[in-house]
């Protein structure tokens, strides 16, 4: 897929999200006219969390990420098409959340192994929000031993 299809495919799927009125803010012109809308990704007076860097990551028809660990930084996602399940582990008990472009955020904090689930037969697109950028030089990916959520 090009740079221009995807940007298409793309905004299909944000176009999916914007459709949510709970998270859209309608902007007005100076005459108090609606003229468009804004759609925060992140904002810091909704949560303490400090994203440091902000991108989009897919996951494979019926296919998952993981599960690996990330000791450094913590994971802030969004599901924006499609639907994942993120399954979470702390200690021997693992948490499951499921997102779809109506739901909230979820956070996996640091030190937290973590798993994403495509429950799709079609590519599913999350934006992440970590609070330490990915560098190709300190990747902070470490895989998982004795992973059974089930």
């Amino acid at each position: 897929m090009g740079p221009d299809a995807f940007a298409d495919w793309l905004c299909a799927g944000i176009f999916k999200l914007v459709s949510q009125e709970r998270m859209r803010i309608q902007t007005r012109d100076a005459n108090g006219k609606p003229n468009g809308w804004v759609l925060p990704v992140w904002n810091s007076r909704e949560t303490e969390y400090r994203p440091a860097q902000v991108y989009v990551t897919a996951v494979a028809p019926f296919s998952s990420k993981g599960p690996h660990l990330h000791r450094k930084r913590s994971q802030n996602y969004r599901c924006i098409v499609g639907h994942v399940q993120i399954i979470s582990r702390n200690g021997d008990e693992y948490t499951t959340h499921r997102l779809g472009p109506y739901s909230d955020a979820v956070i996996v904090p640091a030190g937290t192994p973590s798993q994403i689930i495509n429950l799709m037969d079609q590519e599913a697109i999350l934006v992440n929000c970590p609070d330490v950028a990915w560098a190709s030089d300190d990747q902070d990916e470490w895989p998982v031993e004795d992973w059974k959520p089930c």
